[in-house]
């Protein structure tokens, strides 16, 4: 939106990363495969990418199984449940819908988020491992990720010890984002029982730029974070450097249209000047404070709607962060 468009500035923590990891200045030159392969590099190098502290593995339980789809497919998931005193009775419900534009991801890409957010706040977590693109075209991840959804309703308190009438929160992050808005329609339109009660979503998709011209004249100007990233068809090179993420402002107005037309309660962190899925990266200060954001996001989405109130515009991720230097030895 034009109100958040100074966000766009590139953060100084961006800037002193992307000198330590030159590789990722030159994704406008390669492909899908070759830009999956550098991200996974990069992570493999991550030394930061492990559980906290305060996750211990012997404070939770997890499976790994599968639950049929509507056309017979074995959709992997894996639960993550605290082993705590609270009842079941007490215990919220997340399906959980992993990132990775439709194309790549599985269980592993959310699995660290998962096992801090089922330590953290005592919640249950169904981590969905949904059919991707090409080799599965739209539908099947959605029908997947609903599936999953729709069986957690009816499973919950059986085989995830948690009581989805406290709390049935459906979340993800980019792609999963995606998934998760419209789970949440579909969810609403189908008599869903329990109902879904909270929904987390991150950097989320929420407007293709072929449906651009069905947004209200008045509204259409608030739509400025892809215009900023005219130059790429894909988070590239621009998105990278120049822009914090084209898919800023649809989720701004995406929220703003919830609050006017339902009296949606939203909890918002922005992170100025950082790229889509700069999370990945733990090296940087702003990812860790996004794990941070996360648990915090998620137990304001457990609390009862007595307890919430609308909250303010975060911003995070401006500050300077000098790295230690890459060691390439």
């Amino acid at each position: 939106m034009a109100e958040y468009s100074k966000y766009s500035e590139v953060s100084p923590q961006w800037i002193e990363f992307l000198s330590q990891y030159p590789e990722l200045g030159n994704l406008d030159s390669v492909g899908v495969v070759e830009r999956r392969r550098i991200f996974d590099e990069l992570e493999t190098d991550d030394s930061a990418r492990k559980l906290p502290e305060d996750v211990n593995e012997d404070s939770f339980a997890v499976r790994t199984f599968t639950i049929k789809a509507r056309d017979g497919y074995e959709i992997p998931v894996r639960s993550y449940i605290p082993e705590s005193s609270h009842t079941t009775k007490s215990r919220p419900l997340l399906v959980y819908l992993h990132a990775g534009g439709f194309l790549f991801g599985d269980l592993e890409s959310g699995d660290l988020n998962c096992r801090v957010l089922a330590t953290r706040l005592n919640i249950s977590v169904l981590n969905v491992g949904y059919r991707l693109a090409p080799k599965w075209p739209f539908p099947h991840g959605l029908n997947d990720s609903y599936d999953a959804t729709e069986w957690a309703a009816a499973n919950a308190e059986q085989h995830l010890s948690a009581s989805p009438a406290t709390g049935f929160l459906v979340g993800g992050i980019s792609s999963g984002a995606n998934f998760a808005g419209v789970i949440a329609y579909t969810a609403r339109d189908a008599g869903l029982s329990p109902p879904i009660t909270g929904l987390f979503v991150s950097v989320p998709v929420c407007l293709m730029p072929q449906a651009y011209h069905l947004v209200p004249p008045e509204l259409k100007d608030q739509l400025l974070s892809l215009e900023q990233n005219a130059d790429n068809p894909m988070l590239t090179r621009k998105s990278l450097t120049d822009i914090q993420d084209p898919l800023r402002d649809e989720a701004f107005l995406w929220q703003k249209l919830l609050q006017k037309h339902s009296g949606t309660k939203t909890k918002i962190h922005l992170y100025s000047g950082m790229p889509h899925g700069f999370w990945r990266f733990l090296q940087l200060k702003a990812s860790q404070e996004w794990l941070d954001d996360l648990v915090e996001g998620i137990g304001f989405l457990c609390a009862s709607e007595d307890e919430v109130k609308q909250t303010n515009l975060i911003i995070k991720g401006i500050q300077s962060l000098k790295q230690p230097d890459r060691d390439d030895t």
